[in-house]
């Protein structure tokens, strides 16, 4: 340990600093995808849930710590969030820095911190210069090292932030169908995709008749076809397959992360079979890639295939009775969103595509 003053320069894990306060790095968005922030989420959940829920609401800024209070007997006492980026995709600036120490400082008065443990904030995923913004931490916390221990740590593997070493589940063919699908669905909206469409995504997935995607059990949901599998799914495949842009929310927050596509793309290659069932898909819902297109897809799909409709007629009345008893809200609501002539269009490509 490098000491100067009182601020140091530690080799020890961050993560396990017996200090009053732990700085976390983060972005505006609500996303602790990797690297440190990835630590925190998954040693301080609780932490995580008030970021990504002050996120929401936009109270989480570059300038602006986000300040979360343990309720544990032992130290640390409190995590302090420090926005880095505007976005986790984004890299982090000088400026940002300069300001969130600014802010720091206040909290560290006001919360009256003695100890308090820094990454290299901005360095890493952040891109910047450790050789630049080491001066600037140093120069900021200077006057408050006669009252407060600071422990600095360093860009450098030596240094090592990261409390163990992450064990990611294995690419599978059958993952990777489902990541191609939706890299797919991403490049046709634009932008990411729902929680509720990558439930149709796997359940199309399944029902092209691959063998790796036969094990998935969906039954109905409020939406269409929904599997506790694809869920598992999700939790399992990020942050090393797939990014959630907003945890808390259903809407849009779902997309292949970096590299990944071309990855699954190559496994997809040695298999034929997977390979066709990804061109099926693609075919059947290409012009469809949005939320009510895919729930009219799968709804359709659903009453033809496991309730064994057959007419016209027959659909178009299961699909509006969709709830059945127990749930007459999901029938009201489907009567609402789904028309007839949507329906009946639906019905028609399927039959042309073989689906039904």
């Amino acid at each position: 340990m490098v000491l100067l003053m009182s601020i140091y320069i530690d080799q020890q894990n961050l993560l396990n600093c017996k200090v009053d306060a732990l700085v976390n790095t983060v972005n505006c968005v609500g996303i602790m995808g990797k690297g440190i922030a990835l630590q925190f989420k998954q040693r301080w959940p609780e932490n995580f849930k008030a970021y990504a829920s002050a996120c929401k609401k936009g109270e989480v800024k570059i300038g602006k710590m986000f300040t979360y209070m343990l309720n544990g007997n032992d130290k640390p006492n409190f995590i302090i969030n420090f926005p880095t980026k505007i976005h986790w995709r984004n890299k982090s600036e000088l400026s940002y820095i300069t300001e969130g120490l600014n802010d720091l400082i206040k909290i560290i008065k006001d919360f009256n911190i003695k100890s308090i443990a820094i990454p290299a904030l901005g360095c890493g995923n952040g891109n910047l210069d450790w050789n630049v913004v080491y001066p600037i931490i140093k120069e900021k916390l200077a006057p408050l090292a006669n009252s407060v221990e600071f422990h600095i740590f360093e860009p450098d593997s030596k240094y090592s932030t990261i409390s163990e070493e992450l064990e990611f589940p294995k690419l599978t063919i059958g993952r990777a169908l489902l990541i191609h699908l939706v890299t797919f669905y991403h490049d046709e909206l634009d932008f990411s995709i729902s929680k509720a469409e990558l439930q149709k995504l796997g359940y199309f997935a399944k029902e092209s008749g691959y063998k790796e995607m036969k094990a998935l059990q969906f039954k109905k949901g409020m939406e269409g076809p929904y599997s506790a599998h694809i869920e598992n799914f999700v939790n399992e495949m990020v942050p090393e397959y797939l990014q959630i842009i907003s945890d808390d929310s259903q809407d849009n927050n779902i997309e292949a992360a970096d590299k990944v596509a071309q990855k699954s793309s190559a496994m997809l290659e040695t298999d034929n079979i997977a390979l066709s069932s990804f061109d099926n898909v693609k075919e059947l819902i290409s012009g469809y890639t949005h939320p009510y297109g895919m729930e009219l897809l799968s709804s359709v799909h659903w009453v033809a295939k496991h309730e064994s409709c057959q007419t016209d007629e027959e659909i178009v009345t299961a699909i509006h009775n969709w709830g059945g008893e127990n749930h007459p809200e999901w029938s009201r609501r489907k009567q609402v969103l789904l028309e007839k002539g949507d329906i009946l269009e639906a019905v028609e490509l399927m039959r042309s595509k073989k689906w039904i």
